[in-house]
């Protein structure tokens, strides 16, 4: 492009540009004398908004609560589930402590029971007769008695030891009947235990021909049988 067409350009560029300004009205600005309002009134509105917020908040948190609150309130009211935190280490409020004579054998458990006939035998509120069979090194026992749902009931339990270990060779519960018999014995290896170390434990043991059982849960047994005279020989 010459540079005469350049400026024929730039000329018509610059009448349009003129009768453009020329088509829009001439307006003056007056200037008013009085002040400009201050920010306070705006800072306020802020401030009123920023409330309204928070309080709408803390009212919808509050009513969430009162939800919540309504729900546990009709729960525990007759709902249909009731929840409760869970507690550990709850006393069922069946321990027992037995101690037989000289100290031989010493029973305590947090919770004792034994099921026969359909009845719960746990002596509580009941006098109980402790009793052991003194024996020798290697075989003695415990013998617990009492009266209970109008029949007497047996607990006995049958010790050996070869001078290292202690522990239990059988068990017996009485049926709960009122003629009194015993059930077909526990027969094993219950509780064994370096001697002078006391067994810490649980014990359930069911009877599958009579449906009886024995649960001893928390028990801590110990047991100081004669000691072994390894001054004969006897290997």
């Amino acid at each position: 492009m010459s540079a005469k067409s350049y400026d024929e350009l730039e000329t018509r560029l610059t009448e349009l540009f003129d009768r453009q300004a020329r088509a829009f009205p001439e307006s003056t600005r007056e200037w008013s004398d009085n002040p400009v309002s201050p920010m306070n009134p705006l800072d306020e509105q802020r401030k009123r908004r920023r409330a309204r917020t928070t309080f709408g908040a803390v009212g919808a948190l509050a009513a969430a609560v009162a939800v919540i609150v309504g729900v546990m309130n009709y729960n525990q009211s007759g709902g249909r589930v009731r929840v409760k935190p869970p507690v550990q280490g709850q006393p069922l409020g069946r321990a027992v402590s037995w101690q037989s004579e000289n100290n031989l054998v010493q029973f305590k458990a947090d919770d004792f029971l034994i099921e026969a006939n359909g009845k719960q035998f746990s002596p509580q509120k009941t006098p109980v007769a402790v009793d052991s069979d003194p024996g020798s090194a290697d075989y003695w026992t415990l013998e617990v008695t009492w009266q209970e749902h109008g029949v007497e009931m047996r607990m006995f339990i049958y010790f050996a030891s070869d001078g290292r270990d202690w522990w239990a060779t059988e068990i017996r519960t009485y049926d709960g009947k009122t003629d009194d018999d015993w059930i077909e014995p526990y027969l094993g290896t219950y509780f064994k235990s370096p001697l002078g170390r006391p067994f810490i434990g649980d014990l359930d043991l069911v009877d599958k021909a009579t449906g009886s059982s024995l649960h001893v849960h928390g028990l801590r047994l110990e047991t100081h049988p004669k000691k072994f005279d390894c001054t004969v020989g006897s290997g």
